[in-house]
């Protein structure tokens, strides 16, 4: 027969032999698949399992969460599901057992399905390559590795790519939320909370192994988000586009300036400038293009040729600058996708708030991250351009469920590169494919030390790009310009091991 030892949920230190005991397969999005076994219980009761097909309706887990981890375990009442948090003071256990009552047959994640979109579980799936059948799993502290567990065996949070275990999230530190970045010193990868960025290169390496982890190499990391299973052809996104499409998210594109002039005589006085952004379902444009100066002398400004915005615009809102400004500020909103035209007189002093910083328009959208502007939380995006220079792009899943790998922000991995002297330190090239940035790679490096380029010191590789960086973001986008002891607010990592 075949026997295999059983991790306890009281706490990892007993094992109980155990035979033919069911093992943990996937079947579709919403089904995993039980092994026929037998379970010995710690308590000396046995359990059989006949082969079945199991979906989140069969299970007593609650409702089905995004982005979440599920323990899967072997009960006298069947097969239970437990979602997985952060910290179990008492052990890992589905509600209402003992430890001395289940045995643990491994655990899954439930995300995003691969185009991305989140929402009714109709959107959710239960990743592929995250199913694992582990028993070895820290009952206190799921996401930090038990002592014995062999290299390869991927944590909750993570998937299998052939031999090597990935995080599907950037990493983050273990008490994270969406609203604070945390203080801990063991990372995790989850979903929808705050990245551990601003973190040296050589730091990331250490925090990795806190929890049992490491840095994935430049082919680890780049094979895991080409890999497209059973396709000969790479998985390739770009900071713009997914390979070989104009666009990957339908949204409004920013529309273009009013024509401006002085008008009767009125309350204003100064240079004055204007914006257009539209408005859909979903959200705002940002506003791109600026109208042209204009100076009236206490008198009014009369804007014609208000752009009109493509299927699926509801209004238009127009912003101004302060007399001899530079901010623009909302001034008022056309609830229409008609009107060309429109009289203004309002004081500097009854302006709203700012310009939007995003596009949020398009059919996917990130999740801001409230504590640094510009960024996301893990896995939600952004699937809409947060610049002017970057119509379309989203968060991309990779085909075998790796989420961030293109945008939110760059990632250390396990490379460094020595710097030699030129006369342009830290140029660009394009690898050639769509754009994707490479930098540095025959300049010096950056030393944070100096504030400068010193010649011969090696810089550690960051990879992927955030969407600041626009076209040149991609899978194949590297940075070779920092020593590893910068940090930087769009500098994070990812685990594997």
């Amino acid at each position: 027969m075949n026997k295999s030892m059983f991790w306890l949920a009281s706490g990892g230190r007993r094992y109980i032999p155990t035979l033919d005991v069911p093992a943990l397969e996937w079947m579709d999005d919403d089904t995993i698949s039980v092994a026929a076994g037998t379970v010995l219980f710690p308590n000396g009761g046995t359990y059989y399992q006949a082969a079945a097909n199991i979906t989140f309706a069969n299970l007593d887990t609650g409702a089905r969460t995004v982005g979440r981890d599920y323990a899967v375990f072997a009960t006298p009442g069947g097969i239970k599901l437990t979602l997985i948090s952060t910290y179990h003071a008492s052990g890992l256990l589905p509600a209402g057992y003992t430890a001395d009552q289940v045995v643990l047959l491994g655990y899954f994640h439930n995300g995003a399905k691969a185009d991305g979109t989140v929402g009714p579980s109709r959107n959710q799936a239960i990743f592929r390559y995250s199913v694992t059948n582990n028993t070895l799993l820290n009952a206190n502290y799921p996401y930090r590795t038990h002592k014995d567990l062999p290299a390869g065996v991927p944590l909750p949070g993570m998937i299998k790519v052939g031999a090597l275990a990935i995080g599907i999230y950037q990493a983050s530190r273990e008490d994270a939320t969406a609203s604070a970045n945390g203080t801990s010193a063991y990372p995790t990868s989850r979903y929808g909370v705050v990245p551990w960025a601003a973190i040296q290169g050589w730091d990331t390496m250490a925090a990795a192994r806190n929890a049992g982890c490491r840095l994935p190499t430049w082919e680890e990391w780049l094979g895991s988000a080409e890999w497209n299973p059973g396709s000969s052809t790479p998985a390739r996104m770009n900071g713009n586009t997914v390979y070989g499409s104009a666009s990957d998210d339908a949204h409004l594109d920013p529309p273009g300036a009013p024509t401006v002039a002085v008008g009767a005589a009125g309350a204003l006085t100064g240079a004055y400038q204007y914006k257009v952004t539209l408005v859909n379902a979903l959200g705002e444009t940002t506003g791109v293009t600026a109208s042209a100066v204009v100076n009236p002398s206490s008198q009014q400004v009369s804007l014609s040729a208000i752009p009109i915005g493509a299927a699926g615009t509801t209004a238009r809102n127009i912003y101004r600058t302060a007399a001899g400004g530079a901010t623009y500020k909302f001034l008022v909103a056309i609830a229409d996708n008609t009107t060309t035209t429109y009289t203004d007189n309002a004081l500097d002093a009854t302006l709203g708030a700012a310009e939007p910083a995003w596009n949020t328009t398009g059919a996917q959208q990130g999740q801001a991250d409230p504590t640094v502007g510009g960024r996301t939380l893990t896995g939600t995006g952004p699937r809409t351009a947060l610049n002017a220079t970057v119509m379309a792009g989203r968060s991309w899943y990779s085909p075998a469920g790796l989420a961030d790998i293109v945008g939110n922000i760059w990632e250390w991995v396990a490379q460094f590169f020595g710097g030699l002297l030129t006369s342009s330190p830290g140029a660009y090239v394009s690898w050639g494919y769509e754009n994707d940035g490479a930098w540095n790679f025959s300049g010096q490096a950056y030393n944070p030390d100096t504030g400068g380029y010193t010649a011969g010191l090696p810089a550690m590789l960051l990879v992927g790009g955030g969407w600041t960086d626009g076209s040149l973001a991609g899978v194949r986008a590297a940075d070779a310009l920092y020593s590893a002891g910068t940090s930087h607010t769009s500098f994070g990592f990812r685990l594997s091991r």
